[in-house]
């Protein structure tokens, strides 16, 4: 399960464990239901596992945001993460940190 926290056009997500396609509906859901220009920040800290479905949803995420103009910041991912994140070239997709 997703934890959210959400003010006006910003919502942090604290991702679970397991980062894959059994949180597709959930994740969808979350980004659908508010406007393009909403900044997110999504935690990663608690991520042990991510799998490839997780990287597709993170790319349509990016699309309804507005592709170079989405407002999404990746943080906190352990050192397994942030490399596979990075071997797909995310980093070149969405702000790091």
């Amino acid at each position: 399960m997703i934890r959210l926290e959400e003010s006006f056009l910003r919502v942090v997500m604290w991702l679970p464990e397991a980062f894959d396609f059994r949180l597709r509906r959930e994740f969808l859901m979350i980004y659908q239901n508010r406007p393009p220009e909403t900044f997110y920040k999504i935690d990663l800290s608690a991520v042990t596992s991510i799998d490839s479905s997780a990287l597709g949803m993170l790319l349509l995420m990016r699309s309804y945001c507005g592709e170079e103009n989405a407002r999404i910041r990746l943080v906190h991912g352990n050192e397994r993460v942030r490399k596979i994140l990075k071997t797909a070239w995310f980093d070149e997709y969405f702000d790091m940190t």
